[in-house]
Formats: structure tokens, C-alpha cells, sequence
């Protein structure tokens, strides 16, 4: 049975397994029923990225039994890489929450490990899906290429073309316009053509009308034209059948004489070439950038977009004037054209912008080159009335690959990603990140230059995470560490990332970056207990924005699944605050985690007025640990003052049977100070300040 459109009947199928002879099993499966696949099996995230660059796939079978990369990690490369391919998760746990859980984080299919007929019908389904989705691609590409060229040549075409409907104008081209006199379209709109007829001739063209209307040969009409003016002309008129607007109407063509095929040729190369640079124009980037558009997304090459702003133009225009900021132009399209491949589409986009259209080619691939490019244009000299002239560019980029929309989102986002780089001073280049530079228009400046900043640091590590070990003070040791975001400053000093820039509230990025630090915390808690005598348990904040996120109990699960975790390795932190305004929320994620063993921790208790309220709500059993404000500790602690509120909050986490844990123990003296009030655990620098490891010797910890 033949399944896919392509020229061979081949499927090509990527295999998530971390057992070889698993994996060649189910391809053995799948070969029993006729199929021919052919298949690569990967096991971490660069073995995907490459395999995802290299070619297009038809199928993802996966297991999440990889350490180095959980599904959900594998779902997210898809996606970013944009390629169209259905997962089928091959799993042993069918229960209807396992299934649902796939089935929501984007998987097409979860299939039992037993179930062999089940997985063939699951493949063959999702393949003949895909080549549906394949055909109408293309299908929708081949009617967009037709109808972007039609419209090109109707718009550029140097003969006069109408559509006409019931003998009414509903359309004309510029050519057409210009033949009779108008310079509006509005002017023509729902005109008789008959009006514009010369009256010897009408009676004659309406019985050609009538003829070409019921068989038309392509003949043409002799006549004279009216201008609006009153001015007449000969010309030579032929009808056709056509649509406008998925409107049936007949297309009228005018010529004034003989057709000139070469000069019609000439004609249309100059509208597509800028007059100042001799680049190519918007207008022929943009036919280029859907071809490669439509080409992509009925599973062609990838390809992307590269938009060049110069760094320093307005000043050059305001000290140079006009006429010398113009010679900068040339200079710089000279220079782009020298620096880039004949295959390349080097384009004028507006006044001082330019944009470079490649195919084939990956984002890393484009990226890298583009770094190139702003370092040689740093070296180049031009000249401005008489003086040289040295500069920067800053360059967005966008991928274009089977899931871009269409070319004005792709010139779109290479915008917004090109003005991301020159906003940070410019000598740069952006990948167009949506969390960042997808953000609606009505962000402030401000909210959009942290987010900016946020990505920026991500991206370049300096973002990263650090472990403060929190001690207990009575009984047997437990090796407890709080997982803390920290971001380096100007002076490469660690501090909290809130201390340099906020975070948005509910914005896409402050998800990604708590979905981050999940994930690179169980990272490192999974490679540290694979050689710690003992358990380590991790405490990890969650925020407002992961509060409000619907899918943040499943991420956890899956996410602790694939790091092959234990699910009481982990505690999760709510500050009061959230919890209180949230409250909903969070009882059903604190119920969905306490089912899994998995525990909840109130951080800054005594925040508020709601802390007895929280603990009526919350009961131990799905929120077990009570950390203390640390506004309340260092108040209370501060030059040996009597404690009065810190003891308050103690007896009532205690009389609710919590366990309390006091941060901001700076030094042993405070440590003196609350000790007798029966305090579980303790955090602060007197015990160690947050470390880039975890070695902390808990049994020598000193109490």
C-alpha cells in the first residue's frame, strides 16, 4: 500500500528509544505489515537537532526512557524546528491519565507497548493524515503562487486589463487606468464598460460580447475608447472567462498596438529591481519569500530570512543630508552583494533596511553567518562628502519552515527580531524569539526591553542556577537544597534576577523560564543522586505565571517521569501571597501532587494577614512544609530584639502540624536566637551562601 505522495513509498521515521533492540523490534513490527521504513534512532537533544536540520520525517515513535531528552523536550525541538511530523508515544502506563497527559502535551497517539496492532493502525493513520496534510499544502501553495502571480503581472503589466460583472468594472490595473484618464480606481468603480465605448461601435461589441460570452476563441475587437476627458483612441479589445473574488466575470484586454514581448520582459525586471541600489525590490523579495514559504510547508528545504538594519543611518542622514546618505546606500548594497552568494536574495526592503533570502538552510546556519557579516560590515569604510564613514548593522532572523504562517508574518517577525538587536545597541544579531518578540503592541518599552534583556541572558548563560542547602536542626540529617534563579550583574556578581529587571507577569517568557528551571533542576538532581550516598531532595519556587499555567501538574509529572526521578525528590514553594489570590488553583494542584507524593511548600509565611487561612485551606498532607517570611526573621533577629511575631508563626504552623523552616540565618547568633522555639530547618549564609554545586557536607554542618 502505498502511503505517501512522495516518489518513493519510503517512510521515514525517527525513533526516541534509549534499547536498540526495542526500537528494532517495533520497526520489525511495522515492516511485517508492508511498510517500508526506513529509520534513525536518537537518544539525546543534538542527535535530534541534526537529524531535524538534515532532512523531513514522516513519523516520531518515542519512549520516554531517554534521560537526555523526555519527550516533552523532544515535542519542544519539533516545534521550534517547525517541521510537521506526527509523534506516537509508545508507552506501559495506559491508564486514561497517562493518555490524557500525552495526548495534551502534543503527542497524536499514546500506544500501549503490547499493543502491536494497534501501533500499525496508529501509524498508518497518522501517516495517511500527514499526506493529506501534505496535498492540501500544496494544493494551498499552488493556488497562492498562482494567485501572487497573477496579481503580479496584472498589477505590472503594461496592457490595460479589467474585470468586468453584469458589464460592470470591479477591477483595473494601473495600465488600464492610465488608457482612459483615471487616477482613482474609486473614479472607474461599477462604470459600464459600455460608456466607454465610442457609440459607432457599441452595437458591435455588444454582439461580441454575447458571441465570446457563450464560446470564446481568443478573437479580438477593433474599436475607439472614450478617455474621461473626452479623448479618443484605437485599440484592439479580447475577452475571457475568469473569477475575482471566487466571483465568476470576464476579463477585458486592451492593447494600443502590436504586443512587444521584449519590452514587456524589460518592464517587468525593472519593476522588480531597486532604482537606488540595483538590489532587488520588496516587491520581488516578497514573491521569492512565498515561494520558499510554500515550498516549505508542503515539506520542502527549510529556508530564512535575514532583515539588515544600519545601526547608525539617521545620523549619517541628518549630518550627510540626503544625496551623500544615499551614496552610503549603494556602498553598503555593494557590499552585501560581494558578501553574499549568487543564490542568495539580497534585497532593498525599505528606506534604509535590507533583507537577505536564503534557502536551505538552518537557523544555527543562518545565524552564524550573519555574525560574519556584522563583523566584516564593522571593518568596511565608506565615503560621505569626502569623509569616511564607519559603522554597524544589527539583523533579525527568521526561520522559515512548514509551519510559517505565510511571507508577511515571516518579513514580520525578522522585524521585530532585527529591532530586538538594534534596541540593545545595535552590532548584533536576534533569532526571532515569540516569548520576546512576539509580544502584542500594547507592551511598554520598558516591559519589552527586560524581556528583551531576559532572552539576551538566556541565551548567552548568564542565566543560571544556584543551591542553598537548608539544614535540620534536630534528628537524623536530610540533605535539602533550595534551587535559587540567579542572573550575573555588570560587575559578574550572582544576584536574583528581579534585583535587575522584572519579569512580566503572565508573560510567555516567565513561563519559559520557570519551565526552565524545572527542568534544569531535575537535571542536576538526577546526576547528583546517581553518585550521593543518600537521597537529595530539591525545593523549587513556582510563580504567579506557572500557577496560572493549566498544563503545570502534567509538566511535572511527565518531567519527573523522564528524569527518572522519584517523586518525593521534589518540593514545590507557592509565596503566600500568590497562594492566597490563587487559592483555587492551587488546592487542585497541591491535590494532584500530593496523589503523586510529590510535596508543597508556603514560602514567605506571615507575609500577610491570610497565613492561619492558608493553613485551614491547605491541609499537611498536600502542603507539608511552612517556610517563614524572611521580612519576619530579619525584623525579629535584627540587634537582639525580642521575639515576638516569629514564635507566633512557629506555634501556628506547629499547631497545624507543618514543618517550619526559618531562612535569613546570617549568622550564629541568630541562630542562638531561635533555637529554642523548636524550629525544624534552618537556610542562610552563617550555614553556606547559594554554590554553583551540591557539595555540602550536611553530617559536619556544625549543629
Amino acid at each position: 500500500m502505498r502511503l505517501m505522495s512522495s516518489d518513493t513509498s519510503t517512510v521515514h521515521a525517527l525513533m526516541l528509544d534509549a534499547s536498540s533492540n526495542d526500537a528494532e523490534q517495533v520497526l520489525n513490527v511495522l515492516r511485517n505489515t508492508g511498510l517500508a521504513v526506513r529509520a534513525t534512532q536518537v537518544v539525546n537533544d543534538e542527535e535530534l537537532q541534526d537529524a531535524l536540520n538534515r532532512q523531513s520525517w514522516d513519523i516520531f515513535l518515542a519512549r520516554d526512557n531517554c534521560p537526555q531528552l523526555p519527550i516533552f523536550a523532544a515535542l519542544e525541538l519539533i516545534n521550534q524546528s517547525g517541521r510537521d511530523i506526527p509523534v506516537i508515544e509508545i508507552g506501559d502506563d495506559y491508564t486514561p491519565e497517562a493518555v490524557f497527559a500525552s495526548l495534551d502535551s502534543g503527542v497524536q497517539s499514546y500506544i500501549p507497548d503490547d499493543n502491536e496492532p494497534l501501533l500499525c493502525w496508529a501509524v498508518t493513520n497518522e501517516l495517511k493524515h500527514l499526506e493529506d496534510r501534505r496535498k492540501r499544502k500544496q494544493a494551498e501553495a499552488h493556488l497562492a503562487e498562482t494567485e501572487n502571480r497573477c496579481e503580479l503581472l496584472l498589477a505590472n503589466s503594461r496592457d490595460a486589463i479589467a474585470y468586468i460583472h453584469d458589464g460592470m468594472h470591479i477591477y483595473a490595473n494601473h495600465s488600464y487606468l492610465e488608457l482612459f484618464g483615471y487616477t482613482d480606481w474609486d473614479d472607474l468603480e461599477c462604470m459600464p464598460i459600455m460608456d466607454m465605448i465610442d457609440k459607432e461601435y457599441r452595437m458591435d461589441f455588444k454582439a461580441f460580447l454575447r458571441a465570446q460570452s457563450h464560446a470564446s476563441d481568443g478573437s479580438s475587437f477593433k474599436f475607439v475608447g472614450c478617455k474621461e476627458n473626452g479623448e479618443k483612441f484605437d485599440g484592439f479589445l479580447s475577452l475571457s472567462s475568469a473569477s475575482y473574488d471566487n466571483e465568476p466575470c470576464i476579463q477585458v484586454l486592451i492593447n494600443i498596438k502590436a504586443d512587444d514581448a521584449e519590452l514587456q520582459e524589460k518592464l517587468l525586471e525593472l519593476s522588480t529591481v531597486d532604482s537606488l541600489t540595483k538590489l532587488s525590490n520588496r516587491e520581488r523579495l516578497t514573491t521569492q519569500l512565498t515561494d520558499l514559504v510554500n515550498s516549505a510547508a508542503t515539506g520542502g528545504t527549510n529556508g530564512g530570512l535575514a532583515y539588515i538594519e544600519l545601526d547608525q543611518f539617521d545620523e549619517w542622514e541628518t549630518t550627510y543630508g540626503l544625496k551623500d546618505s544615499d551614496q552610503i546606500l549603494v556602498g553598503v548594497a555593494d557590499w552585501l552583494r560581494d558578501s553574499t552568494s549568487d543564490e542568495d536574495i539580497v534585497a532593498r526592503v525599505s528606506g534604509h533596511s535590507f533583507a537577505i533570502l536564503r534557502k536551505k538552510t538552518t537557523t544555527k546556519e543562518l545565524n552564524n553567518d550573519c555574525t560574519k557579516l556584522i563583523q566584516s560590515f564593522s571593518k568596511m569604510l565608506f565615503e560621505a562628502n569626502k569623509q569616511t564613514v564607519t559603522g554597524t548593522i544589527s539583523i533579525g532572523i527568521a526561520p522559515i519552515n512548514e509551519r510559517s504562517p505565510d511571507s508577511a508574518q515571516v518579513l514580520h517577525d525578522a522585524h521585530a527580531a532585527a529591532a530586538r538587536a538594534e534596541s540593545g545597541g545595535g552590532n548584533k544579531s536576534c533569532v526571532f524569539e515569540y516569548a520576546v518578540d512576539g509580544e502584542s503592541a500594547s507592551t511598554d518599552r520598558e516591559t519589552k526591553e527586560s524581556l528583551r534583556k531576559i532572552q539576551e541572558s538566556l541565551e548567552s548563560g548568564r542565566i543560571h542556577l544556584l543551591y542553598q542547602p537548608i539544614v535540620k536542626l534536630h534528628g537524623e540529617k536530610q540533605d535539602f537544597f533550595q534551587v535559587l534563579l540567579r542572573i550575573k550583574d555588570e560587575k559578574d556578581k550572582a544576584v536574583p534576577l528581579n534585583k535587575v529587571f522584572p519579569v512580566t507577569q503572565g508573560s510567555p517568557l516567565a513561563l519559559k523560564l520557570d519551565y526552565w528551571v524545572i527542568a534544569q533542576s531535575m537535571r542536576t538532581l538526577k546526576e547528583h543522586r546517581d553518585k550521593a550516598s543518600r537521597p537529595t531532595r530539591f525545593f523549587i519556587q513556582l510563580s504567579a505565571t506557572a500557577l496560572d499555567d493549566d498544563n503545570l501538574s502534567q509538566y511535572i509529572l511527565r518531567s519527573l517521569k523522564a528524569a527518572r526521578l522519584p517523586n518525593e525528590a521534589i518540593i514545590f514553594q507557592i509565596d503566600e501571597t500568590d497562594a492566597t489570590s490563587r487559592l483555587k488553583r492551587v488546592i487542585t494542584l497541591a491535590t494532584t501532587l500530593s496523589e503523586a507524593k510529590i510535596g508543597l511548600a508556603i514560602n514567605h509565611f506571615g507575609s500577610s494577614l491570610a497565613s492561619e487561612n492558608l493553613l485551614e485551606r491547605l491541609s499537611a498532607s498536600v502542603m507539608p512544609f511552612v517556610k517563614i517570611s524572611g521580612a519576619v526573621v530579619q525584623s525579629e533577629l535584627r540587634d537582639g530584639a525580642t521575639l515576638k511575631r516569629l514564635p507566633e508563626l512557629i506555634n501556628q504552623a506547629k499547631a497545624a502540624n507543618r514543618q517550619t523552616i526559618v531562612p535569613m540565618i546570617e549568622e550564629a547568633q541568630s541562630l542562638a536566637q531561635i533555637w529554642p522555639l523548636g524550629i525544624d530547618y534552618v537556610q542562610g549564609f552563617y550555614l553556606s551562601p547559594p554554590m554553583p554545586n551540591l557539595h555540602f557536607d550536611f553530617d559536619e554542618a556544625g549543629l
